[in-house]
């Protein structure tokens, strides 16, 4: 998660120095953009978000799971289609002897998102 986390870092960094008209020690004193005066995670367009997400969340599953934790934004982005459609399950059981209801259900979100890892476990299973 480290990797995804510093290409986010990038772009707030990015974004934060493209204005022409900003003073030099507004923004990075308080981690908000000048203009808009909203924290500057929230200036990142949810595509590219999107985007980093589901690289994470194709690496690691605990990382996807972390990162859904870290804020509401990212919980609300970490539940989009396109993020459950790149998610590795490959740290979970084929077959689970004591099923959770989280884990269900989760599942079933990346089964309906179309999760090429789910849809070849349920043709092997």
């Amino acid at each position: 998660m480290g990797n995804s986390l510093f290409k986010l870092q990038q772009i707030c960094y990015r974004r934060l120095h493209s204005k022409n008209n900003r003073s030099q020690n507004s923004a990075v004193a308080d981690n908000t953009c000048y203009k808009e005066g909203t924290p500057m995670i929230n200036s990142i367009p949810h595509e590219i978000l999107g985007e980093i997400l589901a690289n994470v969340a194709s690496s690691s599953l605990v990382d996807h799971l972390n990162a859904n934790q870290t804020c509401k934004l990212f919980n609300e982005a970490g539940q989009d289609e396109f993020i459950l459609r790149h998610a590795s399950i490959d740290k979970l059981p084929v077959i689970q002897w004591t099923p959770k209801r989280e884990v269900a259900s989760f599942l079933k979100r990346c089964e309906h998102a179309q999760n090429p890892e789910i849809l070849y476990r349920q043709g092997m299973v």
